[in-house]
């Protein structure tokens, strides 16, 4: 395996970046958590020495998503909803880089976000039925 490559990583990451910004006109919150999520991922992948895109498996961007749920020394553990924020910017990132032909197959997706619990509706107590 070619040693990880953090250079060709970020500039496709750029790449994607540049294509959110202009071609669909992300909102700059909506860039700056793209950014931050997609440098998490970076971080994994070079971390795992995965040196290019085209490497990268349904298996990784998992391991991936469960790193994001356990946490690490570096950073704390995503609740399902923020993990699953991560995993669409992940999912869209190797979808783009599919589309451009900078790798032959969309690896991410396969894998599915974490299930999100809904919350049961809170009921009325007596008082406030009769207050009504």
């Amino acid at each position: 395996m070619p040693a990880a490559n953090p250079s060709q990583i970020q500039r496709h990451i750029n790449g994607y970046l540049d294509h959110l910004l202009v071609e669909r006109g992300l909102a700059k919150n909506s860039m700056s958590a793209y950014r931050r999520d997609l440098a998490r991922y970076q971080e994994f992948l070079v971390s795992r020495g995965i040196a290019e895109f085209s490497s990268v498996t349904a298996n990784e961007i998992s391991e991936f998503l469960i790193s994001l749920r356990l946490g690490s020394d570096q950073h704390p553990a995503l609740a399902p909803s923020s993990a699953a924020r991560t995993l669409i910017a992940v999912r869209g990132l190797h979808a783009f880089l599919a589309k451009e032909g900078i790798t032959t197959s969309d690896s991410a997706r396969a894998v599915k976000p974490p299930g999100i619990s809904k919350r049961l509706p809170k009921a009325l107590t007596f008082a406030e039925i009769e207050r009504l």
